[in-house]
């Protein structure tokens, strides 16, 4: 029924039907919400409040936690190496190295696929 045409009717007594050719449809509300107008607050009430909120002591946020924060660099990785220390030989192998360990989930590896432009 995906993308079917309804008709949603409402009745004088205020009971709404969806039909779907000219067949009602059973349906359900799972939550009625009524929505108010945000109160209007007077100046005098709203500076105290302020104050409160001002005088609490702000909260550290850390990062947000992440996988790879997991991650631990041995001091022969390319982490533990200057710009400069690097060179291609290296980057081989930590890429043969980090192909010959098995994943998280204990299954080999596989190679990137090569993006030739």
């Amino acid at each position: 029924m995906r993308q079917a045409q309804v008709e949603v009717r409402e009745r004088p007594t205020g009971e709404l039907t969806i039909e779907y050719k000219q067949r009602p449809l059973a349906y359900t509300i799972y939550q009625k919400q009524e929505q108010q107008q945000g109160k209007v607050i007077e100046a005098k009430l709203l500076q105290p409040c302020a104050a409160r909120a001002a005088a609490r002591p702000q909260q550290k946020r850390g990062p947000v936690p992440t996988r790879w924060r997991r991650f631990s660099f041995s001091k022969n990785s390319l982490q533990a190496k200057t710009l400069r220390e690097i060179s291609a030989r290296l980057v081989e192998e930590f890429k043969n190295n980090r192909l010959n360990t098995p994943t998280k989930k204990k299954t080999p590896r596989r190679p990137a696929p090569s993006i030739v432009s």
